[in-house]
């Protein structure tokens, strides 16, 4: 049986954003774009450690800032900070062409 290089229920990019007050960012989504909370990692007083929203048929992945991290939002930015998660299944060729091209 062969092992599928995106998740299941995923597309081949997927965002991830930081927020700061990323749980109050989630109820946001949920009340006007219908978001559904599939999962949320908690952390340390009510923060986010990463959470994962779906709308319509689109996985979305957001956090809380977490500016040790070298995690900030768009407020710490100036602007606004989306990380985009490909699948590819040629994950080493794809890496190794990033890494070529800076």
């Amino acid at each position: 049986m062969s092992v599928s290089h995106t998740p299941k229920g995923y597309h081949t990019a997927t965002p991830y954003l930081v927020i700061k007050g990323a749980a109050a960012a989630i109820e946001f989504y949920k009340k006007v774009f219908s978001a559904t909370e599939v999962m949320r990692m908690p952390g340390p007083e009510g923060m986010v450690m990463h959470a994962e929203i779906k709308i319509g048929d689109s996985m979305i992945m957001l956090a809380d800032e977490f500016p040790d991290m070298g995690f900030r939002g768009p407020q710490a930015l100036g602007g606004s900070p989306v990380g985009i998660c490909l699948y590819f299944p040629d994950v080493d060729a794809r890496f190794a062409l990033s890494l070529k091209s800076g």
